[in-house]
């Protein structure tokens, strides 16, 4: 894992504008290696990578396991949102075949899965964003400004040179971002991330969910953790206030609306 420990938010600015500067100049010749860089946002360096169904519920281990919880809850999702997603399962109770996951292959109704997550159900997929400053919206918008630091995960699935998954160890299965899901997948730029161990059976094509904390913490050089001072909350909030980027922006929900108006009132005035 790379830590970098940034004095203000304009040197984490200048950073990523590096950053792409240098990979423009590569992506010339050999553009299909480069992934968009993704960008996750938390309040506290000291929160780990975890997701809402790690923190929820850590005894459902396997994706088979998820799916079929997803699945019993499907009909009553699709009664009172009004909307029709594919099958998970077959007839015979099979997980729909969508091709080998650590093998370019992926998992039935992504859509459906997307939309579950960003409306509070617990989930294996770890959200991030295409915008650094959507990322650190959020990290500041919920951080305490009186004390410590906040952290921006900058994650990057490819980035000039094909990436081998592992067999045995676990490896990050990207998500997005064309998926027709809630709109807010679209307006927070979102993207996501499913970390995942195969199962050494080679008949058996279910997969064991592991922690992305781990797979930080075993693969240094695909993460840089950047934390930054939470002193800045306010000034960077009005900043992005001033482009209308802001939680009511992002949710569109009249909580998010009150949140940003006390900001607004409270703080930015």
């Amino acid at each position: 894992m790379k830590n970098l420990d940034f004095q203000n938010f304009s040197e984490f600015e200048a950073w990523i504008d590096e950053i792409k500067l240098e990979q423009s100049i590569r992506k010339k010749n050999q553009p299909w290696l480069f992934s968009d860089l993704l960008f996750r946002g938390h309040a506290s360096e000291k929160w780990p990578l975890l997701t809402t169904l790690e923190r929820e519920h850590p005894d459902v281990n396997t994706i088979d396991e998820y799916l079929r919880i997803a699945a019993r809850i499907k009909l009553q999702v699709e009664l009172h949102s009004g909307r029709k997603w594919g099958e998970i399962f077959d007839d015979q109770g099979q997980i729909v075949d969508v091709g080998d996951i650590s093998f370019g292959g992926t998992i039935p109704a992504l859509d459906y899965l997307v939309y579950l997550r960003h409306h509070g159900f617990p989930s294996p997929l770890l959200d991030w964003t295409r915008s650094p400053y959507i990322a650190a919206l959020f990290a500041y918008s919920s951080c305490n400004s009186e004390e410590g630091r906040i952290a921006i995960f900058v994650y990057q699935q490819y980035s000039g040179k094909v990436k081998a998954r592992y067999s045995e160890g676990g490896f990050l299965h990207n998500i997005g971002p064309y998926i027709d899901t809630h709109k807010r997948h679209s307006i927070q730029q979102a993207q996501y991330s499913l970390c995942l161990i195969k199962s050494k059976n080679l008949l058996n094509n279910d997969y064991t969910l592991y922690s992305h904390e781990d797979y930080r913490t075993n693969n240094p050089g695909d993460l840089y953790k950047i934390t930054l001072p939470t002193s800045e909350k306010y000034k960077i909030l009005a900043k992005f206030d001033q482009f209308n980027l802001n939680l009511h922006s992002l949710y569109g929900s009249e909580e998010a609306l009150m949140s940003t108006l006390a900001l607004r009132e409270f703080h930015f005035r």
